[in-house]
Parts: structure tokens; sequence; C-alpha cells
């Protein structure tokens, strides 16, 4: 069991490693920081990493990339993690990944934003984790 702390789509990414981490001591299980790419991004961040950077690019390196993200934001708060990069839709992502490493919850900001075209314009994102039987703890 794992306490899931998603850090993509939000301004306060320590905020949610934080919280992550006191309920993973409270638990007594241990914190994944998760990274989702979503999929309009990732074509973009494709084009820059081939076009401009002359970076070799697809899913695997931008994968990488997005582990390499987690890490960077768990790294300076906590001691021991997993991090973990996703592309995809990001609700079906922190569903599946939840739902694959039997994760006890899902630490998110409240105010999370994947863009304009991650998912129905009459839901939120918390409502549609809840809606799936995620355990969801927003952090305010």
């Amino acid at each position: 069991m794992v306490v899931v702390a998603v850090v993509s789509g939000t301004t306060r990414p320590d905020s949610v490693v934080v919280e992550a981490a006191r309920r993973a001591d409270d638990l007594e299980t241990a914190v994944h920081v998760l990274y989702v790419q979503g999929l309009g991004w990732y074509a973009n961040l494709e084009v820059v990493l081939s076009e401009r950077l002359g970076v070799p690019t697809g899913i695997e390196t931008v994968r990488k990339t997005c582990e390499r993200r987690a890490e960077r934001i768990a790294e300076p708060v906590l001691e021991e993690y997993r991090a973990v990069g996703r592309i995809g839709r990001p609700i079906d992502e922190i569903v599946e990944y939840t739902r694959n490493v039997d994760g006890d919850c899902v630490v998110i900001d409240a105010a999370v934003d994947w863009g304009a075209g991650f998912g129905s314009l009459f839901s939120d994102p918390l409502t549609r984790l809840r809606a799936e039987n995620v355990l969801v703890v927003p952090v305010y």
C-alpha cells in the first residue's frame, strides 16, 4: 500500500508532497510521487525536445522526463520515495496507477489544473477521482 502524491498540474507541489509524507507516516507506508503528462502537453514537449533541442524523442523519453520532474519535486522534501512518470489522460492515469499499486489514497492539489482539454467541463478533477472510488486527500 502507498500514498500517491500527484505533483503535475499544480503550483504547490511541495505542499502536496508534505501532506503525502504526513499521511504515509500515519499509515506507515511509502510515498509515490506521480507526474502525469497530458496528451496535448506530451505532443508539445515532443516537438520542443526534437525540433528545438535536438533530443531524441518517443514516449519513453518523455516518460523519463516526467519521472525526473517528479524527482526534482520530491528530493528536497522526502528522504524515501518512488518517482513515477506517466503519459495520458490525467484522471485515467492517476486511477490506473493508484489501483496498480494498491494505493491507500491520492494526495492532490485542490486547485489542480491540467488545461482545458483534460476532461469533462461538468466535473472537476476531485469529483472525477472520487467517482472512480479513489480516496482523495485535497491540499488547500
